[in-house]
């Protein structure tokens, strides 16, 4: 995983999301009940993810990437990080080579006014010239803003359900900027998961999740519930684990919801041996009565490697 060029990606999540806001936050006033305009919104990102299954699935980079923002971060499963919508464009028409067709299974979608998160999951099939047919799936996060009344792809975040097959995902760039400055504003949560984490407290990391948590881990499918996240840690790790969690951005998307992303390396010990993976996350952080926060939606992406 290209993890400092995914960290520089993600360090503009908070301006481009509240630039684009500030934007639109004008005219996007409507006199519809908050519940019609709910439903009137959902609707239409609903249709902007079918107009992006109908033309991806046609072959057309162009007006897929016109779905997006100028200023989208995009943290693809494969490790590609766009930071632009001709980046955008440039590797979905390098994806159409392998003429791959993409389903996109839609799960919730919640509105903020001129923000919305949405998550789910997807399934490519598609043929790398001189390859085999491979079948790739996984889950995803995506955060859409309103601009100048109709919905964009603002960022997602994507990973796979399964440790791809050899060849399937490309080398990581040599040359990498540093990265950017920390300002994420969930200390209190990534201070808690670090400690628990090495402490083996599988109860207690998972009470960092909310109970209906939904959440994709990478290389598995994704765990509906906390008890299903704490099954999972138990089952994972065999031994001393320890992550280095750097948090980049937040945005506040009112109502006790916040979208959180950043970059992290863990070094665990499982059932395959020693690991080390780095990669980028991507949460959404819902507020509890007593002002904390705990993770209600995520997707993490990174690749293991043995350890050195």
């Amino acid at each position: 995983m290209n993890t400092r060029i995914t960290t520089l990606l993600l360090a503009g999540l908070i301006a481009s999301a509240c630039a684009d806001a500030d934007q639109t936050a004008q005219t996007a006033e409507t006199d519809a009940p908050p519940a019609t305009a709910a439903s009137a919104d959902e609707a239409a990102i609903e249709q902007l993810r079918a107009d992006y299954v109908s033309h991806y699935n046609q072959h057309h980079p162009d007006v897929v990437a016109g779905m997006f923002t100028d200023s989208v971060y995009a943290l693809w499963a494969d490790g590609t990080v766009n930071m632009t919508r001709s980046e955008v464009q440039a590797s979905l028409t390098q994806d159409m080579e392998a003429t791959p067709t993409l389903t996109l299974e839609t799960g919730d979608v919640m509105v903020f006014g001129d923000n919305a998160v949405a998550r789910g999951s997807y399934t490519v099939n598609l043929t790398p010239p001189g390859a085999a047919p491979v079948a790739l799936s996984g889950s995803y996060i995506t955060h859409f803003t309103r601009v100048d009344g109709a919905w964009k792809i603002n960022g997602l975040a994507s990973n796979y359900d399964t440790i791809p097959p050899a060849g399937a995902v490309p080398e990581a760039a040599v040359d990498e900027p540093p990265p950017p400055p920390e300002e994420g504003t969930m200390d209190d949560v990534v201070a808690a998961y670090t400690t628990l984490l090495a402490a083996g407290d599988w109860a207690g990391l998972a009470n960092l999740y909310t109970d209906d948590a939904v959440v994709a881990f990478s290389n598995a499918p994704p765990l509906q519930g906390r008890s299903a996240v704490q099954a999972r840690f138990a089952e994972q790790f065999t031994g001393p684990a320890s992550i280095e969690v750097h948090d980049v951005g937040t945005l506040d998307l009112g109502g006790g919801f916040a979208l959180d992303g950043g970059w992290y390396t863990l070094n665990a010990t499982t059932s395959d041996g020693a690991i080390t993976q780095s990669g980028a996350y991507l949460n959404l952080m819902r507020q509890q009565a007593d002002g904390s926060w705990k993770i209600h939606w995520s997707v993490s992406n990174g690749q293991p490697t043995p350890a050195t």
